[in-house]
C-alpha cells in the first residue's frame, strides 16, 4: 500500500515539474516585434540623372508625399529607404533600397511587415512645389529684343497632375534694364485678350519678374505689401510661380501685373488728358522723353511711344515744368502752390514705402500719373523695383540706418527742395503714426512668404547657383535661402523701430 501511493506521488509531481519547465520556456521566449514603421524614403540625385535635385519626401501618417517639379517623369524612379520591421513589399514582391524601380505615375503602395506577420501599408503621392507652372514658347526662337514681341504659346498648369487653368496665344519680349543683361531674364508678355491669371483682374499685358539679385526671392513681393499696407492707390498684383521657356526649367519667377493704365491698374481717363511718367535715370535711352529745368529725366510710359503725338508730348513737359517751377518757389508763400499741381498726401505714402523699404532706387525710378484734365494734379506711385531695397546695395554699405531721404541715387532735385518744406514733414510723422501699426506684423507676412516658397528655392538655386555670391550690387553672403530671408526679416524689423525713433525726432520737427 504505501509503494503504490510513494509511485502515483512520484507521477504527480513528475507532471508538475514538467509543467513548471514548459511554463519558465514560454517565459523566456522572446515576443515577435510588431515594428512595421518606414523611417525614410528619398529619392537621391545620382541616380536619376534626369531629375533636377533630390526629390525629398515627408513621411504624414501612411502617406509619402514627395515633392519635385511638375513635369517631372516619375515612371522609373529608385527609391531609397530605411524602415523597421523585416521587409518591404510591393504587390507582395519584396523591395530592395536603392536597387528596385517603380513608375510613380500611378500610386503605388509600400507595405512594411513587422516579425509577428502585421504589416503597415505606405501610399506614395507626389506632389509639386504648391506654385503655378507657366509654360512660355516661341518654338525654339531666341529672345533677344527689348523692343521687337516675338508670337509665341502660354500654358499655365495647376498641381502636379498638370490641371490647365489657362492656355492661349501670346507675344514676349525681354524687359528691365540692369536686370535685362543679368543670366536669369525678365519678360514682358502680351495676351490676345484680356484674361484674369492666377486671381488677378483680367488684362492683355503681363510681366514675369526674375528677382534674380535678390537671393531672398521676397524684396518685391514685400514691398507691395508695405505699398498695400499704406492704402497706396494702386499697387500691383502678382503669384509665385515656376517657369518653362521653351521646355527648360528657368525657375522661380513673380508673374506680375505691368503698370498701365486701366480701372484695375492705373486708373486714368486716357481719352482725356491722362498720362503715365517715370522720374527714370535710364530715361536717356527711352524713345519718348524730356529732361525738366531742374535736370530731372522724365520718361513717359502714356501714352505709348507708338500713338503719343507731338500736341501731346508738349502739354506734358510744359505741365511738368508749370509744378517743377512752383515747387522751387517752397519758401515765397506768395508764388509756391506746388501742390495746386503735386498731390502731396499721395507721396509721403511712396516715400514711406520706399524708406520703409530703405529702396536706394526711391528717385531714381519713381512712377506718376494725372488721372485726367478735370484734376490738376500729378500723383505718385505706384511703388516697383526693390531689388536693391533692404539693405542690397554696396554702394552704400550697410544702410540699416540710413535714411533714404538723404542717400538715395539721383536724380534728387524735387527730393531736395521737399526736405525744407514743413509740410512735407509734418505730413510725413502724422501719416507715419496712422500707419505705423499696420507694419507691426509684417515680420510674420515674411515668414508666410517664405513658407511658400520654400521648395521652390530650392529648384530655383539649383538651376541658378548664386547663393553665397555678390549679385550687382548686393553685398551681404549667406549659405542658404533661409539666411537670406532672416537678413531681411531681421532689417525691416529693426529698420520700423529705428524710424519710428527718426520721424518722431528733430529732423521732421
Amino acid at each position: 500500500m504505501k509503494t503504490r501511493i510513494s509511485f502515483q506521488r512520484c507521477w504527480y509531481f513528475s507532471l508538475l515539474f514538467i509543467a513548471v519547465l514548459s511554463c519558465q520556456k514560454d517565459k523566456f521566449k522572446p515576443e515577435l516585434s510588431a515594428e512595421n514603421e518606414l523611417v525614410s524614403f528619398v529619392f537621391a540625385a545620382d541616380k536619376h540623372p534626369n531629375v533636377l535635385n533630390e526629390i525629398e519626401t515627408e513621411i504624414i501618417g501612411d502617406t509619402i508625399f514627395a515633392r519635385t517639379l511638375v513635369g517631372t517623369n516619375v515612371q522609373a524612379l529608385t527609391p531609397d529607404f530605411e524602415h523597421k520591421g523585416v521587409k518591404i513589399t510591393v504587390n507582395n514582391v519584396e523591395q530592395v533600397s536603392g536597387k528596385d524601380k517603380q513608375d510613380f505615375s500611378k500610386l503605388v503602395k509600400y507595405t512594411v511587415a513587422a516579425e509577428n506577420g502585421d504589416g503597415k501599408t505606405y501610399i506614395v503621392k507626389f506632389v509639386d512645389t504648391g506654385l503655378p507652372a507657366i509654360y512660355l514658347s516661341t518654338d525654339g526662337k531666341p529672345i533677344e529684343s527689348k523692343e521687337d514681341y516675338i508670337t509665341g504659346s502660354i500654358k499655365i498648369t495647376s498641381g502636379f497632375e498638370g490641371k490647365v487653368v489657362y492656355e492661349g496665344v501670346t507675344e514676349v519680349k525681354g524687359r528691365g534694364n540692369s536686370t535685362w543683361w543679368m543670366p536669369k531674364k525678365p519678360y514682358r508678355i502680351k495676351l490676345d485678350k484680356k484674361v484674369a491669371l492666377l486671381g488677378m483682374p483680367a488684362d492683355k499685358s503681363w510681366a514675369l519678374l526674375a528677382n534674380y539679385g535678390d537671393q531672398s526671392l521676397l524684396r518685391n513681393e514685400i514691398a507691395f505689401e508695405v505699398s498695400r499696407r499704406l492704402d497706396m492707390g494702386y499697387t500691383p498684383r502678382q503669384q509665385y510661380v515656376e517657369l518653362f521657356l521653351n521646355g527648360e526649367f528657368m525657375g522661380n519667377y513673380t508673374l506680375t501685373e505691368h503698370i498701365k493704365e486701366g480701372i484695375d491698374r492705373v486708373a486714368i481717363d486716357e481719352k482725356n488728358g491722362g498720362f503715365i511718367l517715370e522720374g527714370d535715370g535710364y530715361a536717356y535711352s527711352e524713345p519718348v522723353h524730356f529732361i525738366t529745368y531742374q535736370n530731372m529725366p522724365i520718361t513717359v510710359k502714356f501714352p505709348d511711344e507708338d500713338d503719343i503725338t507731338p500736341a501731346q508730348l508738349e502739354y506734358i513737359t510744359k505741365y511738368v515744368g508749370t509744378f517743377e517751377n512752383s515747387l522751387f518757389k517752397i519758401g515765397d508763400q506768395a508764388n509756391s502752390n506746388y501742390q495746386d499741381y503735386f498731390d502731396l498726401p499721395s507721396f509721403v505714402n511712396y516715400y514711406l514705402a520706399n524708406e520703409i523699404c530703405g529702396n536706394s532706387d526711391l528717385l531714381w525710378s519713381m512712377r506718376m500719373y494725372k488721372k485726367s484734365s478735370l484734376d490738376p494734379k500729378i500723383y505718385v506711385g505706384p511703388v516697383w523695383d526693390f531689388d536693391l531695397g533692404f539693405n542690397n546695395d554696396k554702394r552704400l554699405g550697410d544702410s540699416q540706418e540710413v535714411m533714404m531721404m538723404d542717400k538715395a541715387h539721383e536724380p534728387r532735385a524735387w527730393m531736395n527742395k521737399l526736405m525744407v518744406d514743413p509740410s512735407f514733414k509734418k505730413l510725413v510723422r502724422s501719416r507715419w503714426k496712422e500707419v505705423k501699426s499696420k507694419l507691426e506684423s509684417m515680420p510674420e507676412y515674411i515668414d508666410q512668404r517664405a513658407k511658400k516658397i520654400s521648395y521652390s528655392q530650392k529648384y530655383n538655386f539649383k538651376r541658378w547657383d548664386v547663393l553665397g555670391m555678390n549679385i550687382n550690387q548686393s553685398w551681404f553672403v549667406a549659405a542658404t535661402h533661409q539666411e537670406y530671408v532672416g537678413f531681411v526679416r531681421d532689417f525691416l524689423t529693426k529698420r520700423i523701430t529705428w524710424l519710428d525713433g527718426v520721424i518722431n525726432g528733430p529732423q521732421f520737427d
